[in-house]
């Protein structure tokens, strides 16, 4: 085994069983065009979990293709054994030699932890837990972005990655979310209701945040149109139409195909409520208008 003092080791022949296997893309460096920041680099890696009857291994390729099988029982020589990033991994190069034998029993227990080796388990929450940034481990929510910041640039060990900020809406509480690497990327808009799955707790000084890991992966749920009385307090002309600002300071887009007025015409209307039917604050229809009395 790896010695302390050395994280690397050779062994003597081993016989392992392949449980399963995860292939995932990670970008390695990013770059800059126009402003906008994209992928440079990528690599993709085949993770294989393997069980020798006692321990689980975890032996990396950078590869979409695999030296294992699943549900298949090797003989593996000339291999190391190496600890040095916190897990057992077996790793085999091109001197390594692989035999196929008879299979090593495998309950269900023993499969269910194997894999947990290579997707840990993040366990759903409401996001209005009292212990949820003490309780360890990682979790999944769902929520609406309440606010986004710009994408912004930072340096790691592997050279500059993208970072993005935002609030995510969950239940009753408005939590601090931290997208890193490719995560980041993911374009995300006001009012989105995502599922994040593998956020990491981390409460320091005072402050509480989530942040994404290797494993984080961002649904955008598809959302369905929402009918909905708005009080308008100001406009503002874009290309497309208006801008209604709310009595809440909420923002709805409308087109010159919906509503087809001008800025000096809306003016003379305000405070007026709308009844719209719109989808993430844009206006899909609106029904009828009502002229507030003073």
């Amino acid at each position: 085994m790896a010695s302390r003092g050395n994280p690397y080791s050779r062994g003597e022949p081993i016989r392992v069983r392949c449980v399963g296997l995860r292939t995932s893309s990670r970008t390695v460096s990013f770059k800059k065009e126009a402003g906008v920041i994209k992928p440079n680099k990528t690599r993709v890696t085949t993770l294989a979990a393997l069980w020798d009857g006692n321990k689980v291994y975890v032996s990396p390729q950078n590869s979409e293709n695999s030296l294992f099988s699943e549900n298949t029982t090797y003989f593996v020589r000339n291999y190391t054994l190496s600890n040095k990033y916190g897990k057992d991994s077996l790793l085999v190069d091109h001197k390594s030699s692989v035999f196929k034998t008879a299979p090593i029993p495998l309950s269900e227990k023993e499969r269910t932890a194997a894999m947990e080796v290579l997707l840990p388990s993040s366990v759903d929450k409401s996001g209005d837990e009292h212990n949820l940034f003490v309780c360890g481990g990682y979790i999944t929510l769902r929520g609406e972005v309440n606010n986004v910041k710009v994408i912004r640039m930072t340096q790691s060990e592997m050279g500059e990655i993208p970072v993005l900020d935002l609030d995510l809406k969950c239940g009753s509480s408005i939590l601090s979310v931290t997208l890193w690497r490719d995560e980041a990327l993911i374009p995300l808009s006001l009012d989105d209701e995502v599922v994040i799955t593998h956020l990491r707790p981390s409460s320091s000084n005072g402050v509480n945040k989530l942040n994404s890991s290797s494993y984080t992966s961002i649904k955008v749920v598809d959302q369905k149109p929402m009918e909905e009385d708005i009080e308008v307090v100001g406009v503002s002309e874009t290309e497309e139409g208006l801008c209604l600002l709310t009595k809440d300071f909420k923002e709805f887009m409308t087109t010159t195909d919906v509503y087809s007025v001008s800025v000096d015409e809306m003016l003379e209307m305000l405070p007026v409520k709308l009844h719209v039917v719109h989808l993430k604050r844009r206006i899909l229809k609106i029904v009828h208008p009502l002229v507030m009395e003073e």
